[in-house]
């Protein structure tokens, strides 16, 4: 009797206001119970969350992915699904994974029907699916479009409602009948405005509104959130041409809106030359990076930099610690939340790796071994510097066998000035930064690293070493060892 054979089933979620779309369980219902009636394992289930339609593809299918490494496994012998559409609905990604399955004798099923991409006439069945399949999705985006030309050009809304509105339907046909002030934010609009152009600032609006408690527009996402109104969200609200009673399309005044204005033109208008007066611009130099390793430290998973994040002790340490709400910052990477380092712990690790490094005794000249133009000059003061040492050091050997201070002294006083110049020409021919150069020269490295302000540390920090965070190997891992385990240092000037 034949092994049975391993399917692996998958099943996407879908929005159809049909109604007639089956949910991700449902369909795993069905895909489960259709490998039972065979006698077949199911090795695996892929629960797929995103599109999959070319036309509405947010975020790469990591789940189609990982449906290719099982096929080119060779741990499996059929993908099964609900139906054609349930992997994809673009025929390039079609293309590519019939050859795939073909190419690893993998079956392909679905509606209930197992085909073998082997024989022809099953190619060409799968293939008249999946055209129809992305051509709905075509008409589908087609209709969309259209719509929303249309809404454009009649000054209706598309999507979610504003804040300081509110949308009315009616209630047997669901269709939009009007759209009207919301008598609690639409106020707050109106005030934000009037205010503003009353000469008070963004962040005195936010602070008076978290001090009289009025809800943000969105709800917090959890309570790691911060206040829930800031100057970027009064901002929005005064750069907003909504208000004015304005429709736009990708970011653009299209024309006149259906709904009433909470505001006049003119204001709004009043308000847009102030937000766009340079004046009210700070200098680009008052910007600079609040940390040490902010916009230098990379991310492990893309190379993506470090940026700061101000966040707080969230409430299931606080109700197991007793202790109160707290801030703490933390590096995250610029792009996504691929690792999340915090600050106190990565500075502490990288500072004492490098400090530990220049107090050593060979570094001052490690920083002489890179090969660029000043490269041979450097060697040849180096070389000069080193014979004037050896001599004196047998004049000090020789001065002490006859008793003869006045040797040693003589010696010194006609030999050191030649050391002391070849080493100031050697600090000008380093191509190390000069407060590295300076840091090293110190007598106590890390009593003057104390006495540097943050730009020259970054300096310092920039020009010796690249630092890479990656991924804590284990879920919830925190602590100086853990970041140590964590962080990577490579050194730039002498490996």
């Amino acid at each position: 009797m034949a092994d049975p054979m391993n399917v692996l089933l998958i099943a996407r979620v879908s929005r159809d206001n049909t109604g007639e779309e089956r949910s991700v369980d449902e369909q795993l219902d069905e895909l489960h119970g259709w490998a039972r009636r065979e006698g077949w394992h199911v090795a695996h289930v892929i629960r797929e969350l995103g599109s999959a339609s070319r036309f509405s593809q947010r975020r790469s299918r990591n789940e189609f992915a990982e449906a290719v490494r099982w096929i080119e496994s060779g741990r499996i012998d059929a993908v099964l699904m609900w139906e054609a559409s349930r992997i994809t609905r673009d025929l390039g990604v079609y293309a590519e994974l019939r050859e795939t399955c073909a190419k690893h004798n993998v079956k392909y099923g679905y509606d209930g029907t197992l085909y073998d991409f082997a024989e022809r006439d099953d190619r060409f069945r799968t293939g008249i699916d999946a055209l129809l399949a992305e051509d709905e999705v075509a008409r589908t985006s087609e209709r969309v479009r259209r719509a929303v030309a249309a809404n454009v050009s009649a000054g209706r809304p598309n999507g979610k409602s504003t804040w300081g509105y509110r949308r009315l339907y009616d209630p047997e046909t669901k269709a939009l009948r009007e759209i009207v002030p919301d008598p609690v934010s639409g106020p707050l609009v109106r005030e934000a405005f009037r205010r503003f152009l009353g000469g008070e600032t963004m962040h005195a609006i936010a602070t008076d509104w978290n001090r009289r408690g009025i809800p943000p527009r969105r709800p917090k996402r959890s309570d790691r959130d911060p206040a829930p109104w800031g100057s970027y969200a009064i901002k929005e609200i005064l750069r907003n041409p909504t208000y004015a009673a304005l429709r736009t399309h990708n970011g653009v005044i299209a024309g006149a809106a259906i709904w009433p204005a909470l505001i006049q033109q003119s204001a709004f208008d009043d308000v847009q030359k102030r937000l766009a007066d340079p004046s009210r611009r700070r200098d680009p130099s008052a910007w600079g990076p609040g940390s040490l390793l902010t916009g230098t430290a990379r991310c492990g998973e893309d190379g993506c930099r470090a940026r700061m994040r101000m966040g707080y002790n969230n409430a299931s340490y606080r109700a197991a610690t007793g202790t109160a709400r707290r801030q703490y910052r933390t590096y995250v990477c610029a792009n996504g939340a691929h690792v999340a380092v915090k600050q106190v712990w990565a500075d502490a690790v990288v500072v004492e790796h490098v400090l530990s490094r220049i107090e050593h005794p060979d570094f001052l000249a490690a920083l002489h071994d890179i090969e660029d133009a000043g490269a041979e000059r450097r060697r040849e003061l180096m070389a000069e510097i080193d014979d004037h040492m050896t001599w004196l050091s047998r004049v000090r050997e020789r001065a002490e066998a006859e008793r003869n201070v006045d040797l040693l002294f003589e010696i010194e006083s006609s030999v050191r000035p030649k050391i002391n110049k070849a080493q100031v020409e050697l600090k000008r021919l380093t191509s190390a930064s000069p407060a590295v150069v300076a840091l090293a020269s110190e007598s106590d490295v890390r009593s003057a690293w104390t006495t540097l302000d943050l730009p020259a540390q970054r300096e310092i920090i920039r020009t010796l070493i690249d630092v890479t965070f990656h991924r804590a190997r284990q879920k919830g891992a925190r602590g100086v060892l853990s970041t140590l385990d964590r962080t990577e240092i490579r050194w730039r000037v002498d490996g």
